[in-house]
């Protein structure tokens, strides 16, 4: 009797978001005055990674950009 053995490959990306969120004026995050209005959050399957502040929303968009279409 024959038995064929295959190699299983599975890919598995992660699912990568981000979001930016418009802070108040003087709004004070984790204790301490931002470096900008703009705070970008990173997310890999729903798990808080990382992020960033950003003086404006172009800059804000320009990371959420990089980030999302980054290769691992």
């Amino acid at each position: 009797r024959y038995c064929e053995i295959r190699k299983k490959y599975v890919w598995r990306f992660k699912m990568k978001k981000a979001v930016i969120e418009i802070l108040y004026d003087g709004e004070v995050v984790l204790g301490s005055q931002t470096a900008g209005k703009y705070m970008v959050r990173e997310y890999e399957d729903d798990l808080e990674m990382g992020g960033g502040f950003f003086k404006t929303i172009e800059e804000a968009e320009a990371r959420v950009s990089e980030y999302q279409n980054e290769m691992e």
